[in-house]
Order: C-alpha cells, then structure tokens, then sequence
C-alpha cells in the first residue's frame, strides 16, 4: 500500500527487529510519544518535519512509523498528494497510547543506579572504582531530551529519588566472608549475640549474603548447632577463612526465610493479622509487607493485613511503628508480646510522674 511503498523506498530496505530499535536507543519510546502528538494535534506532518522535531534520521524516522502502525496498531498512512502523514480518518487508536515519558521505574533505577556509581568512585578501595567515570559515562549517553525537549540538566534539578540516609559501617571481615562464600571455604568466626551479650566461636559454612534495610547479613550453616543461622555482620567480631570445604547444603533452606516476614527465621510459620483504622488504611494499601500477604477490605474504611512470619522481633518493631493506628488481632500469642511490649514503653514514661 500507499504507507508500506514509500516508507520501503529508498535505502531502508528491511524492516528491523523491533526488540533491536528498542535495545539500542532508550529515546524508542520517546520519538514515538512525540509523532503521536504531533500526528493527533497538527493532524499531518511531512517527514521533514517530523524529523526536526524528533532530531532524528530519515531511516530511524521511517523505521518508528512501521512500528507504529505493525506493531502498535496506529492507523498511520502516508498521502501522496500532500506528502503527509496522518492517522486514518475513522480509524480508532490502540488504547493504551505510548509512553510520553520515563516511566516511574526507569527513573528510581535511573537515578539510584547514578547515586551509587558516585559512591563506589568515592570508595578508593573498591576494585571497580576506576571504572565507575565509564560506567556513569555510558549511563548518561543513554538519556538525552525528553519529548519535550528538556535537557538531562533540567532532569536531575527537577526530579529526585530520596532514599533513607544510613550510617554504613564497613566490616573489615567483608570481603573474607564473599571469598570464602564464592569459593566454597568455611570460615571460624567469633560472634557476638546480644541476648546473651556474649562472644562465640562458630565454625559457619556460607550461603548467602543478604543486604536487608541498609545492612548486610551472613546466612550459614552453623557447626555447632547443626541448623541454618542468620548472622548480623556488625556483630562478627573476627573472621577468618579456613582449609575445608562447605557443607553442601540445598540453598532452599536458607531460602525459606524469603516465605516469611523480615529476615528473622524460625521452624514454625505463623500468620499474623493486623488491623489498621480508617484513617491508615490509605497508606497501608500502598504498602507490601511481603509478597504473600493478604490485605481485607472492611465496609467501614478499615483494613485488615495477614503475613506470614517465624520470629516476632522484627514484624513488632514494624506495627509499633503505626502507634494507635494499629492493632493486632492475631493470633494470640503475637498479641499477648505486644500487649507487653506496650506496657514496656508506658513503664518508662510513667518513670516521670512518679
């Protein structure tokens, strides 16, 4: 047809992969974005003015439009007569349109990954910190106007991603304890347990290593108790790498943890339920606990959130954190602890009036 005659014309030959276009330049979804506006406000456009404003190449512009119309479904065409392009009159237009901007996860990712490049190229000690100027480098190459043809200037003044500012302090046993992970060696460490407030030496076969809210755990087979532990490594004390091999362990049961709430593990899951007032819900509905949980709707306004969990710990330190706004339902062992956790915290205050 008409579209297909004078879009192959010429040197394109071939029409492309499209998971090739999409690959090899980020701005694929941007230049589409820009010839919807200008096809669905203008209502036709020539090539060379859809080339100005996608300040891109005769080729890539006629590769965007059979994209558009093969695997989009836009009812674009070319007009002999007026050497136009235009959507079809009466023609109805997908429903979802293409993306006009970043979407929310490129961005996060986007502006994380360049805030940790920094900070590994502040870390002279690090292995890849003379790469990280390569690596920002290439990141940057990658995002270039927007559709509305505002700079990568204008982008980092106008949107941040703030993340949570913690105190990292860097165990001198961490790159021993990933040698000796990737390299299937068992490692002698002495550790302190805060219970107990007492040091131990452990003979540890590693499994994983797990950065969870800003700090990195160590989960290994433990000799002495003969189970999987979960060891903070600001509490490991001294380690040291030793001449034999790890247990061989199936990774599922250090996995398992990932079935419960937090990091914490235990033999016996339970599920807790925990209801939020009217005036929390909003925000609790945006929230994910785990990826299993489950959240109830109440006609009232209220929610109620069910999650699995092994040890108490940590998911009490996450309820008390919604105050009044919070209460939990079950089961009755999980709510008999916060019943004392609650009156635990009263005690102190009530220190003062006495």
């Amino acid at each position: 047809n008409q579209f297909n005659f004078e879009l192959r014309s010429g040197a394109i030959g071939a029409r492309p992969s499209p998971r090739l276009i999409m690959k090899s330049n980020l701005t694929f979804q941007m230049r589409l974005a820009r010839i919807d506006q200008i096809l669905s406000g203008k209502g036709e456009a020539t090539s060379e003015e859809l080339k100005e404003a996608l300040h891109c190449s005769l080729p890539t512009l006629k590769r965007d439009l059979i994209f558009m119309r093969e695997e989009l479904d836009y009812p674009v065409r070319y007009h002999r007569k007026t050497k136009t392009y235009r959507y079809e009159a009466g023609a109805a237009t997908p429903k979802k349109p293409v993306a006009a901007w970043y979407s929310a996860t490129e961005v996060k990712a986007f502006l994380t990954a360049l805030e940790l490049f920094n900070e590994v190229e502040k870390d002279r000690t690090a292995i890849l910190a003379p790469e990280m100027k390569a690596m920002k480098a290439r990141l940057l190459s990658l995002v270039v106007e927007d559709t509305a043809g505002k700079s990568f200037q204008q982008f980092r003044r106008r949107v941040r991603v703030v993340t949570p500012q913690v105190k990292l302090d860097r165990s001198p046993f961490f790159e021993a304890i990933g040698y000796a992970l990737m390299n299937q060696k068992r490692l002698q460490i002495l550790y302190y347990t805060k219970s107990r407030q007492a040091e131990e030496n452990r003979e540890v076969s590693p499994m994983r290593l797990i950065n969870y809210k800003s700090r990195w755990y160590l989960q290994a087979w433990c000799h002495r108790t003969d189970t999987v532990k979960t060891f903070s490594l600001e509490y490991i004390r001294d380690a040291e790498v030793i001449a034999k091999h790890c247990k061989d362990v199936s990774l599922k049961s250090a996995e398992a943890i990932d079935a419960t709430f937090g990091i914490f593990a235990g033999d016996d899951v339970k599920k807790a339920a925990i209801h939020f007032d009217a005036a929390m819900s909003p925000y609790v509905k945006a929230e994910v606990w785990h990826r299993d949980q489950i959240l109830v709707l109440e006609d009232d306004g209220t929610v109620t959130l069910e999650v699995p969990y092994a040890n108490e710990t940590e998911l009490l330190g996450q309820i008390l954190s919604y105050g009044e706004h919070a209460e939990v339902t079950a089961p009755t062992a999980l709510r008999e602890a916060m019943k004392k956790r609650l009156a635990a915290t009263v005690a102190v205050y009530a220190k003062e009036a006495a």
